[in-house]
C-alpha cells in the first residue's frame, strides 16, 4: 500500500469511526483542482446498475431543524437533501425560514427520506446558494439564526474564512469552478489569508471490504452550539442514496417528490456520517491557544 493510500485509509477510517477533529486549513489558501482533488486507485460506484425504483415519496412529517437534526437521530439513519428548495429562493443568500418535512414511500416499507424546505413557519436560518458567499457570526445571539443550509454536494467544496470583525466568511464553492470562485479571489474577497474546508476528498470516498469506493454525492450544514459556544459542519456520506427529483407543492410546502431509489446488496445509501469544528481565528493562534491550554490543565 502506497504512503498516500495509507495516508487516505487513515483519514477515511478515522471519518467512519467517528473521530473528528477541526475543520482542514487550506494550504497556501486554496482549493485543489483537477486531478489533485481525486484519491488515486478508487473505483466509481455506477448506482445506474443497481436495481433502480422510480417512484413518489409522500410528505408524512415536518419538523424543525433543531428537532430533525439535533435531537433526533435522524440525520445518521435516513438521506437528507437541500432539492426542495425552488430555484430563486434567497437567490444571493440571506436568512429565511425553513423547516425539514419526512418524506415514505407507501410501498416500499421502511424507505424514508428527509427534505428540506421553506417554510413560513419555520426555523431561522442561513440559506448560501452554489457559488455564493454568506457573513455569519463567529458566536450568533439567541435571536440569530444557528444553521447554515446549502444545496446538496457532488464535487462541491464548502470553505470558512474567520475575519478579523468577528464574522467569518462561508462559501459554495462549485466543482470545477475552484479558481474562479475562490482559488484567483484577492484575499479581502476570500475574507483573510487562512481559510479552512471540506473538499471532494473530504466526502467523496469511503472503504468498503477493504476497497477504497469513490462515490459523488453528499449532504451538509453547519450548526452552532451555545454549550460548546462553537460552529460545527456536519457531512452525511451518501453512496447510491435517493437522487430526488420535480417536489409536488401545495402553498409552498412538499406534499411529494419523485425519486430513484437504489438498491444495491454491496453498499448501503448512507455511509456514515461525519463533523469538524470550525477554528474562529488564525490557524497558528488557535491551534497555539488550544495547546496552552490543553498544557495548563496537565498541573
Amino acid at each position: 500500500m502506497g504512503l498516500l493510500r495509507l495516508a487516505s485509509f487513515v483519514i477515511l477510517t478515522a471519518h467512519l469511526f467517528g473521530v473528528h477533529g477541526y475543520l482542514p486549513e487550506l494550504r497556501r489558501n486554496r482549493l485543489r483542482t483537477g486531478d489533485d482533488k481525486e484519491l488515486p486507485d478508487a473505483r466509481l460506484i455506477d448506482c445506474v446498475r443497481g436495481k433502480m425504483i422510480l417512484s413518489d415519496f409522500h410528505a408524512t412529517h415536518t419538523y424543525t431543524p433543531t428537532q430533525a437534526l439535533v435531537r433526533e437521530n435522524f440525520f445518521g439513519r435516513f438521506a437528507f437533501t437541500s432539492h426542495g428548495v425552488q430555484p430563486g429562493v434567497l437567490r444571493d443568500g440571506g436568512i429565511g425560514r425553513f423547516s425539514i418535512v419526512k418524506l415514505n414511500h407507501g410501498v416500499l416499507f421502511g424507505k424514508t427520506a428527509f427534505a428540506l424546505q421553506p417554510s413560513a413557519v419555520g426555523e431561522y436560518a442561513y440559506w448560501m446558494p452554489q457559488g455564493q458567499h454568506i457573513d455569519v457570526p463567529k458566536h450568533p445571539s439567541a435571536n440569530q439564526p444557528h444553521f447554515i443550509f446549502t444545496p446538496d454536494f457532488s464535487g462541491c467544496s464548502w470553505t470558512v474564512t474567520p475575519m478579523s470583525n468577528g464574522m467569518m466568511r462561508v462559501k459554495h464553492v462549485e466543482g470545477g469552478h475552484e479558481d474562479g470562485q475562490f482559488n484567483n479571489l484577492p484575499t479581502e474577497a476570500k475574507g483573510g489569508t487562512t481559510s479552512y474546508a471540506m473538499q471532494f476528498r473530504d466526502y467523496g470516498y469511503v472503504f468498503v471490504n477493504g476497497q477504497l469506493i469513490k462515490h459523488s454525492t453528499a449532504y451538509a450544514y453547519m450548526h452552532y452550539s451555545t454549550s460548546t459556544r462553537a460552529w460545527t459542519l456536519h457531512v452525511q456520506h451518501q453512496t447510491c442514496a435517493p437522487r430526488p427529483g420535480n417536489p409536488t407543492y401545495v402553498d409552498g410546502k412538499i406534499t411529494a417528490m419523485k425519486m430513484n431509489y437504489f438498491q444495491h446488496e454491496s453498499w448501503q445509501p448512507i455511509t456514515g456520517t461525519d463533523f469538524w469544528r470550525i477554528p474562529t481565528g488564525r490557524a497558528h493562534d488557535y491551534f497555539e491557544a488550544r495547546r496552552r491550554h490543553l498544557n495548563n490543565h496537565r498541573h
